[in-house]
């Protein structure tokens, strides 16, 4: 023995020899009858009477022989009364001081189970593991090491619990827990996220285990497994599978409840609706009726169907509900009610949410349409309902409560926002507002909020009267969110204060004493009045500077005075109207006065500065009052700037006049494209000036106009210099980020976007950056980054506003998901059906059906885009690809009509060319040389630029001349389409089709010579793939078969997922069948059927695999995967699946079951065209014969022979049978 065994021998014996002494210890008469009592304690259900009674008893007889079962009386009492420490105390003592008692194997398993309860995880798996280690032939061994298995996995050790179910499902073959293990394998995978192993697993299940041993948690596993990985169809049928075979209980419940998420992904809500509600007819216990109520409304409140969500809710028993579910429930209500303008019913919804405990947070679900942070969102909702009903002071408390519970919550920002809201507008207490603003701004520096609570911060000082703070603040606002859609407005309340507020400041009022003064002693003193309209107008006082004016006015004014005066009245009431503008409320009698006044200056040509002055205020003026920019208000602007060159104030006319010149300006007229150039590089050139970023956008978006990108980016990387961040900012960082795009430069455009993120993250550019960092991660080809970009739509708003579904969908087209994408388009559809990119989102979906071989599904989506969209350019591509469906399928007759009839109806549409050329190949495929050539005549005539078109003409006229053995002519006309496109793309064609042509006539080294050196002069052609699937079906039929392999391979490798990767994986499936590489064909048939589980030849595919199975002696997987198919096989195709379920069998040598297969193929099959009745009988009877039954073999063989006849082939077969078991004697 080695150490360990020595030790493990002593301490047994230790143990022995303990135990030995506490059993052969004298009996105790006082002590048996205190243990008798705790047991009927016990017993009786008085267990914390029997916990006292055992201690007592223990501690008074410590020596006594019943202390031995007190122990484990004492752990079971404690486990009772649910105190679990002592529980376990109790129980390890017992396995430590008896470890041969035959009772130790239950007492581990009742201390696994304390252990459990107090949330020792590892501990109690340890004890499990115990238990079934040292008691390996016990009848809890199993359980026990499953249970072990379990907690582990619960504990976070996967591969320690993969280790030991590995061990478990070994040791324990037979046991009814094998199944339960490798069940809890497969979700050990899906929990680490490994779902690809997890459901290789689950297949591996399938084939280990016969069909009777399988459960509804089995098929469940591994359809909730292929619908994760991406497989929706397969897990539609898994589920569809299940429910056929386990129409009730909870596995079925979950199944249907699948289903519905899968309809509603879709679009499809009836359905989903329907799958909810066979859910409820399978008598849910009430918890999962609540689940499914609370579901059925969630998705009707998606799609804003609010009758049937609240009908759905009425089915909700909130007697039952555990606080998870009424949270869920209370939020949707309320969110339903809200819908509704229910105000009232929808604040006490959020109000009842609001009474749940503080803490509490809802059960994350799979379904994508459930919010996060649902209490914290009661709160919010609850308390804008109030405020926007004016509850100010309930709005106000449910703000302080959310600050009490959630100091740190999620929407601590909008509701902090909220409550100065409530305190500014509602309760007048701007001092309190403005406090809270200003904490909104220091604690949430980065929040979406902060330019909101900024301008409301200035609006609040405006409103007190504080100019000095409410100016500091309007120009704080200016300066960190100048691109905010609040920043006109800002722009406007600022200009407000600065140029339209009278100076009151301490030296203004000692001019205007002074002057006072001046006139009153002073009797030759100018005009009183018109020094007083000086003063004001230079104060800002325009009220006073127009009354002072016109005071002047009236007296004997001499000429100079006169103008002035005449002036300050027009420039007061000038400024007057634009101080009501930016009030928004203009007025058009005071722009009347200053327009007359003005122009009464202009009319006197005084050629002065108040005539400058002037022509500048009515410029300014008339474009503030004339939204359309027209050529002669342009001319008068002109006429401005051209009196004031150097005018350093006029960057506004100047940048107003060029961005006019841009919309009226000619497609070649460089004199105007000079002007604008010039003018906004003036403008762009002053560095203080608040137009310079403005006009710095306007230049690079002109140069890129003028094809100048050079000087474009130049402009935009000084805009992105400038220190001023507003919108033409953003605006130029977005369109420099384009550039870097198209250049490829994906690394910089990244960078450019992610600081318009960072820059200006509370203003919609950052959003706009975010779209176009997906598009610049998609060109990059860096798509897993992309998808992670696009964060979790539960953080979107609730009610299906879900707007980057469209967005998504393309992101995973390119990644090449094909069945997500074609799911989010079909969401999209749902929730935005009016939105322009509704007909392109379902035509998009419908081309990726068609990709993935749903022929049936793309055209029913094509004929609804028509229906839904018509006379739009999607619904003519739906016509088209209806047409080009039936082309590829090779019904070339009724595409001619389609591509006819759209031609017809639709002349001027993008598609009228290509269906034009389509139509000319229709006319020869269906053997109509005369009518293709007048058609492609005339095709050749509208189209003259187009000369790859004619290429195809000729190939096809080529391939008919074939068809119709007419070989010369098929030759020439090859000939003639190699010579006229050597060297281009479409030289290609002529090549094939003549090696093509000199094959048939069997010309084998002509056309080799041609056809191998097709590939050295088009390398990367895409018609490549055809010419190598005609070398490979070349060599296949001559079996030369590395050959086949090497071309076959490289129309897989050359080719998308296309029909040339189709036919090109089946064409290598076949010549590895036949080459007898039985394990290769298989894997790539499993593969096509895993890629393409849609395509039509996805069935014949499966039955191929079934026959490799065979072939390879895995007989048990070949029924499996018949017996899976047989549901989906037609009338044609399930006789044949029935007779390779027998075949399977009788290959096995189970010769029993697999005549019964076999004869059900005669008994319950229909008939077909291949006699697949007679192949069975035959089998089946080739079968009696291996088990020694000879008369009921020549009863089969006797019966084919009448049914078919004697001289027919299988007759003449069963009779050479029949005289062969002539002298077979029939076995007992």
């Amino acid at each position: 023995m080695n150490g360990n065994s020595v030790i493990r021998f002593l301490l047994g014996a230790v143990f022995c020899a303990a135990l030995s002494h506490a059993q052969t210890a004298p009996p105790n008469p006082a002590a048996a009858q205190d243990f008798l009592y705790a047991q009927k304690l016990f017993q009786e259900g008085y267990h914390e009477l029997c916990v006292s009674q055992l201690e007592a008893l223990m501690q008074r007889y410590p020596d006594a022989p019943e202390v031995v079962e007190s122990w484990r009386l004492l752990g079971q009492a404690n486990f009772a009364v649910q105190r679990y420490a002592a529980a376990e105390k109790a129980l390890r003592m017992f396995e430590m001081r008896y470890p041969q008692h035959p009772a130790l194997a239950e007492s581990q398993l009742l201390l696994a189970e304390s252990q459990q309860a107090q949330g020792k995880l590892s501990e109690a798996a340890l004890t499990y593991q115990r238990l079934a280690y040292f008691h390996p032939g016990s009848a809890q061994a199993p359980m026990a090491a499953y249970k072990a298995c379990e907690l582990l996995l619960q504990a976070g050790e996967i591969e320690q619990a993969r280790k030991n179910l590995y061990e478990m499902m070994d040791k324990h073959a037979q046991s009814s827990y094998r199944l339960a293990a490798h069940l809890l394998l497969v979700e050990s995978f899906t929990q680490a996220g490994e779902y690809q192993r997890g459901l290789q697993e689950a297949e591996r299940l399938f084939r280990l285990f016969p069909e009777k041993d399988l459960n509804a948690q089995a098929y469940f596993t591994r359809s909730r497994l292929q619908e994760q990985l991406g497989q929706y169809q397969l897990a539609q049928e898994g589920y569809q599978e299940q429910i056929q075979r386990y129409p009730k209980g909870e596995w079925s419940r979950l199944a249907n409840a699948r289903l519905a998420e899968l309809a509603f992904a879709r679009g499809e809500v009836n359905a989903a609706l329907a799958a909810l509600a066979r859910v409820e007819a399978d008598s849910p216990a009430r918890t999962e009726m609540n689940a499914m109520a609370l579901r059925a409304a969630e998705m009707n409140i998606h799609i804003g169907k609010t009758q049937e969500a609240g009908a759905a809710l009425q089915k909700f028993d909130a007697s039952v509900a555990d606080s998870a579910s009424l949270l869920s429930y209370f939020y949707t209500l309320g969110a339903l009610r809200e819908q509704s303008g229910e105000v009232t019913a929808a604040i006490e919804a959020y109000r009842r949410a609001l009474g749940l405990p503080a803490g509490l947070a809802a059960r994350e679900k799979d379904a994508l349409t459930q919010p996060r942070h649902l209490r914290q969102r009661c709160f919010w909702r609850s308390a804008q309902l109030y405020f926007d009903a004016k509850k100010h002071e309930a709005a106000l408390s449910v703000c302080r409560q959310y600050r009490r519970e959630y100091p740190d919550g999620q929407f601590r920002d909008a509701l902090l926002l909220l409550e100065a809201n409530i305190q500014r507008q509602g309760l007048l207490n701007p001092a309190h507002a403005q406090k809270l603003y200003f904490e909104l701004l220091e604690d949430f520096p980065r929040s979406v909020y902060v330019d909101d609570a900024q301008f409301a911060l200035a609006e609040s000082f405006t409103e007190a009267g504080e100019r000095q703070m409410a100016r500091l603040q309007w120009q704080r606002f200016a300066q960190f969110y100048g691109a905010s859609e609040l920043a006109p407005a800002a722009q406007s309340r600022l200009r407000l204060i600065t140029e339209f507020q009278p100076n009151d400041a301490p030296e203004s009022m000692r001019q205007f004493t002074e002057m006072v003064l001046r006139a009153g002693t002073n009797a030759a003193a100018e005009n009183l009045e018109l020094a007083l309209a000086r003063l004001h107008y230079q104060r800002r006082d325009f009220p006073a500077a127009a009354q002072a004016s016109r005071e002047a006015l009236q007296a004997s004014l001499e000429n100079g005075a006169q103008r002035e005066a005449v002036f300050l009245l027009g420039a007061s009431y000038y400024q007057l109207s634009e101080r009501v503008r930016l009030y928004d409320r203009p007025s058009a009698a005071r722009q009347d006065s200053a327009r007359a006044l003005l122009q009464q200056l202009l009319s006197e040509e005084g050629n002065d500065r108040f005539e400058q002055e002037a022509r500048i205020m009515l410029a300014r003026l008339e474009i503030s009052t004339n939204a359309s920019r027209s050529a002669e208000l342009l001319g008068h602007v002109d006429a401005v700037l051209s009196r004031a060159e150097n005018h350093a104030e006029l960057d506004d006319l100047r940048l107003w006049a060029a961005v006019t010149r841009k919309q009226l300006a000619a497609p070649n007229d460089s004199l105007m494209a000079r002007q604008i150039t010039l003018a906004l590089q003036k403008v762009a050139a002053t560095e203080d000036s608040p137009y310079r970023n403005q006009a710095l956008w306007e230049l690079a978006d002109w140069h890129l106009k003028q094809g100048a990108a050079a000087a474009a980016t130049n402009s935009l990387e000084l805009l992105r210099a400038s220190k001023l961040h507003d919108a033409a900012q953003a605006r130029g960082q977005l369109l420099l980020a384009r550039r870097l795009q198209k250049d490829k430069e994906y690394d910089a455009a990244l960078a450019e976007l992610q600081a318009v993120r960072d820059k200006f993250f509370y203003c919609a550019y950052a959003d706009s950056a975010q779209a176009q960092l997906l598009q610049v991660l998609i060109a990059a080809g860096r798509l897993q980054e992309a998808l992670q970009l696009m964060g979790d739509p539960r953080e979107h708003d609730y009610a299906g506003t879900d707007g980057i579904d469209l967005q998504r969908a393309r992101l995973e087209e390119a990644a090449g998901d094909y069945g997500p994408a074609i799911l989010t388009y079909l969401r999209f559809l749902e929730n935005h059906s009016d939105a322009p990119e509704a007909p392109v989102a379902l035509v998009a979906a419908a081309k990726l059906s068609r990709r993935v071989g749903a022929e049936a599904l793309a055209a029913g989506y094509f004929e609804e885009c028509i229906r839904r969209f018509p006379n739009t350019e999607p619904s003519d591509e739906a016509r088209f690809q209806l047409a080009e469906i039936n082309y590829d399928k090779g019904d070339y007759s009724e595409a001619l009509g389609l591509y006819v009839a759209f031609m017809q109806e639709r002349p001027d549409s993008p598609f009228y060319k290509d269906a034009m050329k389509k139509s000319v190949l229709c006319w020869y495929k269906t053997k109509n040389p005369v009518r293709a050539e007048a058609e492609a005549k005339v095709f050749r005539e509208r189209y003259k630029d187009d000369r790859e078109s004619p290429a195809d003409f000729y190939y096809a006229a080529g391939e008919l001349a074939i068809q119709e053995k007419n070989f010369p002519v098929a030759e020439e006309a090859f000939k003639k389409l190699s010579r006229e496109y050597r060297g281009t793309e479409a030289g290609i064609l002529g090549e094939y089709g003549l090696g093509k042509a000199l094959l048939i006539q069997n010309k084998t080294q002509d056309a080799l010579e041609t056809l191998t050196a097709i590939p050295g002069r088009y390398p990367k052609h895409p018609f490549l793939p055809t010419v190598y699937l005609g070398l490979g079906d070349f060599y296949l039929a001559n079996q030369q078969w590395d050959n086949a392999i090497e071309a076959f391979k490289q129309v897989v490798k050359d080719s998308t997922f296309d029909n040339n990767y189709k036919l090109g994986t089946r064409s290598l499936i076949d010549v590895y069948d036949r080459m007898g590489l039985k394990d290769r064909a298989l894997a790539l048939a499993r593969h096509y059927v895993s890629r393409f589980p849609d395509d039509a030849k996805a069935f014949d595919l499966h039955m191929k695999i079934a026959l490799l199975l065979n072939d390879l002696q895995q007989y048990d997987d070949a029924i499996s995967l018949l017996r899976s198919l047989k549901p989906f096989a037609d009338a044609a195709a399930e006789p044949e699946v029935q007779y390779y379920i027998g075949k399977s069998h009788m290959n096995a040598g189970r010769f029993e079951p697999a005549i019964a297969e076999l004869l059900r193929v005669k008994f319950f099959s229909k008939p077909t065209k291949l006699p697949w009745d007679v192949i069975a009988m035959y089998d089946a009877a080739i079968c009696y014969t291996r088990l020694n039954r000879c008369a009921k073999a020549k009863q089969l063989f006797q019966r084919i022979v009448r049914e078919q006849g004697a001289a027919s082939e299988f007759g003449r077969f069963a009779n050479v049978k029949i005289n062969e078991l002539g002298a077979c004697p029939e076995a007992n």
